[in-house]
């Protein structure tokens, strides 16, 4: 007998043995033959150990349940108040909290355990193409949230130290395991998960290693199984779970999308110098497109991590580069950004080796599985980091899913180990609950987000286009068009299904102006040729008219590359395009390289940056 877990902490830690064992093969092989009898049920398994993982073992907990097992192939996370390995800032990857993660939080109890750990975005300089060589500073005054930075790890650490220290009771926490396969019983109404055990010595650490890599162990993983009354795939894209599904049904898909515009980045840590803002984003772009930079604080004390976006087929984008042509690049296209990298961290960067952002892709038609299955988080809606949308929608995924376990609990049936009264038919419609609510929601997420990040001529009908029509119409009649749809995604009280509807709305209603328009103009334009044609100088003149207006038309046809959100957005406000009609965007809610998008309500006189321990005026 093996345990379920790889790792036992010593007295006095977070962490804890875990309180059971189940049947698993011998130690240094993985065993393909099956039991002859299945193994004792387990209530529920959570397949997955980052933020929506354990938000969801919270959640349960909550609501009374136990014997839940949370399952993560890597090694526990570190402590989110261990300052050594949290500066080292360039190890992480930072995500923003906005509206949608922080209400979750709130509503799960934990978010002053976050809180404390996140720095707080407030406005954005951005040095666009082109533009003041001092960049434009704006600074938010009309949000509801401001957008809450923290690395992605840290945040795990702070969500695992709740299951550790809160809900030890009810939470047991498996780390070293991975799901290799998952079979399903012919009832419907359990699943037997294989799992692939690795003994973990330690937490996640920077002498180990990059949090959030893969762990490297020694000898063979020892296969071993558990049946479960409930899976849960919060696994991310590793979606073992959803193939799972797949192979199990024949109208369930996992739908993955072409990466027609495929971006890598490196990371890239520095220090802000003296009279920087310290709670501000900061962003530029080469007029080309070729790279883009962001960067978000990583720590309250002036620590910055940035990003630096390539195309996958640039030069620059892989290992061991050159740091000369690094820096060359960076002096003509990005020179108040290359300022403030020393020749060690150009050295470094052009060393890295690049990493590559995640592929669109969904699940389709429902999130559940029988009656003892389901998927939230990235497991259902994979987009890329642009628009804050990733961690934030699956804390969101966590909150429906207790609500819909709400709704279907019924005070007369109770099984064992589980804090709410359920019949096995109650849990079923409470899945079948959650699909209808969110099901929808996943797939047009991710459809929204694909279609904001199309390349070249595709892009400029689906993103640019539509941009510029929602500011003209939102400006001019702001009760009959909402802003445009990077804004919409940011409103709480809008669902991603309702935001793709109503946009469908907006793009009905603009499409029948400018045909209506179009017609009258046609209409015009026929009489005053019939008018023309009557005499020669009229005929001459129309024909000098169709040839400058074909050249101009010609040029016309030409769009500018489509290298970034915040290029169009920033081109576009410039041009008055935003004065008062909503936000134009959003922020960098998901991840530290998010192309920033400007909002409505940007003070015109940034507010003094706070002073420094020292007393000095500098962040």
């Amino acid at each position: 007998r093996v345990p379920l877990v790889g790792y036992r902490a010593p007295l006095g830690t977070a962490y804890r043995a875990p309180r059971q064992s189940i049947s698993a093969a011998a130690v240094g092989t993985v065993a393909e033959s099956r039991a002859a009898s299945p193994p004792p049920l387990t209530s529920t398994v959570i397949v997955g150990g980052g933020p929506a993982g354990l938000a969801t073992a919270i959640m349960l907990a909550k609501h009374g349940w136990t014997d839940i097992h949370l399952i993560d192939r890597l090694a526990p996370p570190p402590a989110p108040d261990d300052t050594a390995i949290w500066s080292e800032t360039a190890r992480f990857y930072l995500l923003g909290l906005g509206g949608r993660g922080q209400l979750s939080l709130r509503s799960l109890g934990v978010w002053d355990d976050v809180a404390q750990y996140t720095t707080q975005v407030l406005g954005r300089r951005d040095w666009s193409p082109g533009g003041d060589p001092d960049g434009v500073e704006r600074i938010f005054t009309d949000r509801k949230f401001a957008t809450e930075v923290i690395a992605r790890d840290r945040l795990v650490g702070a969500l695992h130290r709740v299951v550790s220290t809160r809900y030890a009771h009810a939470v047991t926490l498996h780390y070293g395991c991975a799901c290799a396969d998952v079979e399903w019983d012919a009832s419907g109404q359990a699943a037997t998960l294989h799992l692939d055990v690795r003994p973990v010595a330690a937490p996640r650490s920077a002498a180990g290693g990059p949090v959030g890599g893969a762990e490297a162990h020694e000898g063979k993983p020892v296969r071993t199984s558990v049946r479960t009354g409930l899976v849960i795939g919060a696994d991310g894209t590793a979606t073992q779970v959803a193939m799972a599904i797949a192979a199990d049904s024949s109208d369930f898909q996992i739908i993955r999308y072409e990466d027609d515009n495929a971006r890598v980045y490196k990371t890239i840590p520095f220090k802000l110098p003296p009279g920087w803002r310290g709670d501000v984003n900061y962003s530029a772009r080469s007029a080309d497109g070729r790279m883009n930079f962001d960067a978000l604080p990583a720590s309250r004390n002036g620590d910055y991590c940035g990003v630096l976006l390539l195309r996958t087929g640039d030069p620059l984008a892989r290992s061991d580069t050159s740091a000369v042509e690094l820096r060359a690049l960076l002096d003509e296209s990005l020179p108040a950004i290359s300022a403030l990298l020393s020749t060690d961290d150009v050295e470094t960067v052009a060393k890295k080796a690049p990493s590559s952002l995640p592929a669109f892709r969904t699940v389709r038609p429902r999130l559940h599985h029988r009656e003892c299955a389901l998927l939230l988080g990235d497991a259902v809606h994979t987009v890329k980091p642009y628009f804050g949308l990733g961690a934030n929608s699956a804390f969101e995924d966590v909150i429906v899913l207790g609500q819909a376990l709400d709704a279907a609990a019924v005070p007369t049936r109770h099984i064992p180990t589980r804090g709410l009264f359920f019949s096995r038919n109650e849990l079923g419609v409470a899945l079948r609950e959650f699909s209808r609510r969110r099901a929808a929601d996943a797939d047009a997420l991710v459809r929204i987000s694909r279609g904001l990040d199309r390349p070249g001529k595709l892009g400029f009908i689906t993103f640019v286009l539509p941009i510029i029509l929602d500011g003209i119409s939102n400006k001019i009649a702001p009760s009959l068009f909402m802003p445009n749809t990077i804004a919409m995604l940011q409103k709480d009280e809008f669902t991603f299904s309702q935001v793709a509807q109503r946009k469908r709305q907006d793009r009905a209603v603009q499409t029948a102006i400018l045909a209506s328009a179009l017609s009258a103009l046609a209409a015009l334009s026929l009489a005053l040729i019939k008018a023309l044609l009557k005499n020669l100088p009229g005929q001459i003149a129309l024909v000098l008219a169709g040839l400058s207006l074909t050249l101009r038309l010609a040029k016309g046809m030409r769009p500018a590359p489509v290298g970034s959100p915040a290029d169009v957005l920033n081109r576009y406000e410039q041009k008055g395009g935003n004065a008062k009609g909503g936000a134009a965007g959003g922020s960098n809610e998901d991840f530290l390289m998010s192309q920033r998008i400007s909002q409505q309500g940007y003070g015109k006189a940034p507010a003094p940056p706070p002073p420094l321990a020292d007393g000095t005026d500098c962040v």
